[in-house]
């Protein structure tokens, strides 16, 4: 199990696109991003030296961890399973009405 202060590299392996005002889901493989997640600080773009956004936690049933962002028009909430690494990062920006979806793999740091 994961303790607190651990933190993930998760590279995205697909990212898809879905625009409310189109109804339209699309796979975009040129706005691919990867992630770091840590579990005390929150989470970023790898490439991207802002600092850490949003606060995790980390759950029991079914064990997982849990990040969340919220500001203005924008949610953003990560996924890690630890038992396989696997990941799912969700980004909601209302003012586009867009939804982008990215999947892939961790690796603890």
């Amino acid at each position: 199990m994961a303790a607190m202060g651990q933190t993930y590299v998760c590279m995205s392996d697909r990212m898809a696109v879905l625009s409310s005002t189109s109804g339209r889901i699309q796979e975009d493989e040129n706005e691919i991003a990867d992630w770091v997640v840590d579990v005390d600080s929150g989470f970023r773009e790898l490439n991207d030296d802002s600092s850490y956004r949003g606060e995790c936690q980390i759950s029991e049933t079914p064990y997982a961890i849990t990040c969340s962002y919220e500001r203005d028009f924008l949610v953003q909430q990560v996924y890690i399973y630890p038992a396989d690494l696997t990941f799912t990062l969700s980004t909601h920006a209302f003012s586009f009405y867009t939804v982008r979806t990215f999947y892939g793999k961790c690796n603890e740091i």
